[in-house]
């Protein structure tokens, strides 16, 4: 896939940018116009594009630490031919690109016939249109970077309770997800997404004891939704009360470590 690049951030960074979408250098991609373009191929061709577009930013203790932007894009094309499907993929968008993995899928199918199972036709491949837009009421270009930042940067103020609490992250990944799907007969699929995931956490420390405490861990707060997911006043209390928690962790007795009994019950005895 094709990799866009990587931002960093300092906190000279300008923060200029109106609201949390980015425009690329790529070129815009017409899945038509490629689909047209090397439709003779084959007896079918089926062309599937794929973007990705992941926005990772996160503070740490009070300061902006990381502000990245990650593009992948791709296109898998399929070729009926002979009786025969075959599939080939490539990053490279250019006319040479797409040509050059068509060509390979419909050889694939014609070299694969002889040893057919059954004869494919454009019977299995039916024409069908359809748009899929996933929840979201809030878009990424209806919040500003700056006031999503400053947020963060909140969080972790709530998270640092005490002086005891020596690391406090917030820290948020987007990812817009977007697919296109046409073919030689006339499918038209399309479907847009946008994912959300948070982390928010606290490290405690006190003389050789540390402890750490998240909002839930790094990878439960996942939702397939828009940036209505961040009520930021619940999630700045929430920030607070796992600083306590953390606090609390600390200062809590540790496990018991001499030789003691063990009892285990007969399901457990697997172990």
């Amino acid at each position: 896939m094709r990799v866009q690049g990587m931002m960093p951030y300092s906190e000279n960074t300008p923060m200029s940018a109106p609201s949390l979408t980015v425009q690329t250098a790529l070129a815009d991609f017409d899945p038509v116009a490629a689909l047209n373009a090397v439709s003779k191929e084959a007896d079918w061709i089926g062309l599937r594009f794929a973007c990705e577009t992941h926005h990772h930013r996160s503070a740490r203790n009070g300061h902006m630490e990381s502000n990245r932007i990650l593009q992948t894009r791709g296109v898998m094309i399929e070729a009926l031919a002979e009786g025969q499907i075959a599939y080939a993929a490539t990053s490279d968008l250019s006319s040479q690109g797409l040509r050059h993995a068509a060509s390979l899928a419909s050889e694939m199918a014609r070299a694969t016939a002889a040893q057919r199972r059954s004869d494919l036709s454009v019977a299995q491949r039916p024409a069908s249109m359809a748009r899929h837009e996933g929840p979201s009421r809030i878009r990424l270009d209806q919040i500003s970077l700056e006031d999503f930042t400053g947020h963060l940067i909140q969080a972790t103020q709530r998270l640092k309770v005490s002086d005891a609490i020596v690391t406090a992250v917030a820290e948020a990944t987007l990812v817009e997800s977007e697919t296109h799907y046409v073919t030689s007969n006339g499918t038209d699929l399309r479907q847009h997404h946008l994912l959300s995931y948070q982390n928010f956490g606290a490290i405690a420390a006190e003389g050789s004891e540390t402890q750490q405490r998240s909002l839930n861990g790094p990878t439960a707060r996942c939702l397939q939704s828009g940036l209505e997911s961040f009520d930021w006043d619940e999630l700045l209390d929430a920030c607070e009360r796992t600083g306590q928690e953390a606090l609390a962790l600390l200062k809590a007795e540790n496990c018991p470590d001499e030789t003691m009994d063990l009892i285990l019950s007969p399901d457990q005895m697997l172990l």
